[in-house]
């Protein structure tokens, strides 16, 4: 990876929907290298997908929690089980397996109110026979929501 590529992954990340030209343009690179460019970032899978994002609040969904969960027991299956059945629900935007602490997984759940919350829990999360303890934090206002990767640091 050299300039080039970092400066077309800085442009891309912060509008996908550019043009191979407007890319090009932008990073200072005709258009046919930038575009072979971009294909084999594509192909060696570091550019993932390209996206939009959804102003969650505008659409309804107004309440984003972190919830963490402890399993009772600590085993190849039982992490298995618990990766199964959370990629399941719609609410899961990130979960993630934890260590250096009592906390198994950290989600990160985007629901409509507290009604839907209450229903998560109850109803699905506290489903999962290994789920031994939940807790949660509730988010009042997003200081920093940044999806980039920072490309400055980034090493091949």
């Amino acid at each position: 990876m050299d300039g080039f590529d970092s400066l077309i992954l800085k442009q891309l990340q912060k509008n996908g929907r550019l043009s191979n030209k407007d890319l090009a343009s932008a990073i200072k690179l005709s258009t046919a290298p930038c575009l072979r460019r971009v294909k084999e970032l594509e192909k060696q899978g570091i550019i993932e997908s390209y996206k939009a994002k959804i102003n969650a609040k505008k659409v309804g969904y107004k309440l984003l929690a972190f919830v963490q969960v402890s399993l009772h027991k600590h085993s190849t299956d039982c992490f298995d089980i618990f990766n199964r059945e959370i990629s399941q629900f719609d609410e899961v935007q990130e979960c993630h397996l934890m260590s250096g602490g009592d906390t198994d997984y950290l989600i990160k759940l985007l629901v409509k109110d507290m009604d839907e919350y209450n229903h998560f829990i109850m109803k699905r999360l506290s489903k999962i026979k290994i789920v031994a303890n939940t807790s949660s934090n509730f988010v009042m206002e997003s200081i920093v929501d940044v999806n980039e990767v920072p490309i400055d640091n980034f090493k091949s």
